[in-house]
């Protein structure tokens, strides 16, 4: 007891952060009323079946375990708290084997589950699903040492951001990531992984996305041509590999499309990019590609130069021709994927 006379009471606050427990403290030092519940930076190895009395598991709203030595979670261990809205699991040493089907099951009310830099390496099918955690909406997942998720392993109807930066996916690892039909759906953070392709078959089908983020992944090639079916409003490619863009590399809605983003790319500022000066409709976006070569452009925003900067004064009927042909044939090709994709279904 001498470690839990080191807590803190304060504002429906109980604070043991740092003071050596080895267990989750009993119920019966747990003041009632109790709001927060702050267990970071101690020795927890395990978590029990939390059997708090009734007058602190209707009232808890966060329990913070960041920062504790935890690879075991008992099946149904936080399901009695019926007001849990944050779990913080971060900074622990829980492996996929660690994460049973029951794992996070019932908390009904939970919004915010946070297990950035466990050892996960793989979120199996059984981790997470919409029906045991009906009011989730942020996922964080960053630093996990992910490189596979299951087939349709997250899917929660409404779910707003989904965190799973710095970790160890690649361009084909993401086509497992599930379908989300939400209108709430808002961000999706891919940044400091190992993607190198993006296209129409590997890239995941999240509907209703509204932010995409894949700064720091080393991207050469970008084959977007359905971002038209998204309510994608800003794009975000700093820091990849990407030397430059034809039209069919983001065929994107200007209704939607607010903002993206291609700085610290070694972008080749040549008459290849004339299609979008040429592009009236990107005047009233925010778009920065920032040349890298050659050399006299070098750290110039695309947007700024002429055609002639570019050395493409002779193109423009040239892509006039061209621009018109693609818009032309991008219906007929959405056709032809999404009536693939629906026999492959169907088989």
């Amino acid at each position: 007891m001498s470690d839990i006379s080191k807590c803190k009471y304060e504002q429906s606050t109980f604070n043991c952060s740092g003071v050596g427990l080895q267990n989750i403290p009993d119920e019966k030092v747990l003041p009632p009323g109790l709001r927060i519940l702050d267990l970071s930076y101690n020795n927890i190895a395990a978590v029990p079946f939390l059997n708090f009395a009734e007058n602190v598991s209707s009232s808890l709203t966060q329990l913070l375990l960041s920062h504790n030595q935890i690879n075991i979670i008992q099946n149904f261990s936080f399901s009695k708290l019926h007001s849990l809205e944050t779990l913080d699991l971060s900074f622990n040493s829980l492996s996929e084997m660690d994460i049973d089907r029951n794992t996070f099951a019932n908390i009904s009310a939970l919004q915010e589950l946070v297990l950035d830099h466990n050892p996960l390496r793989i979120i199996r099918r059984i981790a997470f699903t919409d029906f045991k955690l009906p009011s989730l909406r942020n996922l964080s997942l960053s630093h996990c040492e992910l490189i596979k998720l299951e087939n349709a392993v997250i899917g929660f109807k409404t779910l707003n951001v989904l965190n799973l930066s710095w970790n160890h996916l690649n361009s084909t690892s993401i086509q497992d990531l599930p379908i989300i039909v939400t209108a709430d759906f808002n961000t999706l953070d891919l940044s400091h992984n190992e993607i190198t392709e993006l296209d129409i078959f590997n890239f995941p089908s999240v509907y209703g996305l509204k932010n995409l983020i894949l700064d720091h992944n080393p991207v050469t090639r970008l084959n977007l041509i359905y971002v038209t079916m998204y309510q994608i409003q800003t794009l975000s490619f700093r820091d990849n590999n990407i030397q430059t863009l034809d039209n069919t590399s983001l065929n994107w809605d200007l209704n939607t499309l607010g903002a993206i983003d291609f700085k610290g790319n070694p972008i080749v500022c040549d008459c290849k990019l004339s299609w979008l000066l040429m592009d009236t409709k990107l005047k009233s976006k925010t778009v920065i590609i920032v040349c890298d070569t050659p050399h006299v452009l070098r750290g110039r925003n695309l947007f700024d130069l002429t055609l002639m900067d570019i050395n493409c004064t002779d193109h423009h009927n040239h892509y006039t021709n061209h621009h018109d042909y693609d818009q032309n044939i991008f219906p007929i090709l959405i056709g032809v994927v999404l009536a693939g994709g629906v026999l492959r279904w169907w088989q």
